[in-house]
């Protein structure tokens, strides 16, 4: 899998490097950023293609890059590994709240990553995708959720019901959020309708262990 952007490559070589197999970099780069990421690729023994215009290019043709701006620089990684709901469970034990978001039908991965990239800012301990009409997570929205996606746990889920009335079970309370509104920096974020000024932070969940539902059923254009 590719993955694009000077943030997106930096984040994941501060959390997830091992998941590097190479950085693709354009030859006209020389700024402070792109420096700090050539140190720390170096640092970490991964191997740096530079490459003038043309050739840079045609990775993208390659690797179906679809829509972005690359930036100058790109990275090989490994795909991207899902967790299990079980697993984003077993992580927040011992925690004194817990709140999970579960995604229906989110399609436009741009708004996939700024879901994840509020997700993580506001403290959300795990996302929930369904396998079905749900875009998965590919370099677009790495890119969109700005590197989030290193720092919060993702599962897939065939039968996104089934899950719902799983964590049930495990003593979650449950909050529909079907209207949507813009946060600050990502557009058609989902918010409480019973909170209509609340925005996505944990004081607006109803109790230590809560769910949201978000879908894009309402996305403005």
């Amino acid at each position: 899998m590719l993955i694009i952007g000077r943030n997106t490559v930096l984040e994941t070589l501060k959390i997830n490097q091992k998941s590097i197999k190479k950085i693709i970099l354009l030859d006209s780069l020389n700024d402070n950023k792109i420096k700090e990421i050539i140190e720390k690729a170096k640092s970490n023994n991964i191997d740096i293609e530079v490459l003038p215009k043309n050739n840079f290019e045609k990775v993208f043709d390659k690797k179906d890059k679809s829509d972005g701006i690359s930036q100058g620089i790109a990275a090989e990684v490994e795909d991207f590994k899902y967790s299990k709901t079980s697993e984003i469970l077993i992580s927040t034990e011992g925690n004194k709240s817990v709140c999970l978001a579960v995604l229906d039908e989110i399609q436009d991965p741009h708004n996939f990553g700024a879901i994840i990239r509020s997700a993580e800012a506001t403290g959300i301990d795990g996302i929930i995708i369904s396998d079905k009409n749900t875009v998965k997570v590919n370099h677009t929205v790495i890119k969109s959720s700005s590197g989030a996606t290193n720092y919060i746990k993702i599962s897939k889920e065939s039968n996104i019901y089934s899950t719902i009335e799983y964590l049930k079970e495990k003593g979650f309370e449950w909050s529909d959020f079907r209207s949507c509104i813009p946060l600050a920096d990502s557009p058609r974020i989902l918010h409480l309708q019973k909170c209509p000024e609340a925005h996505l932070t944990q004081d607006l969940f109803f109790g230590p262990m809560s769910s949201l539902f978000l879908g894009e059923s309402c996305a403005s254009p």
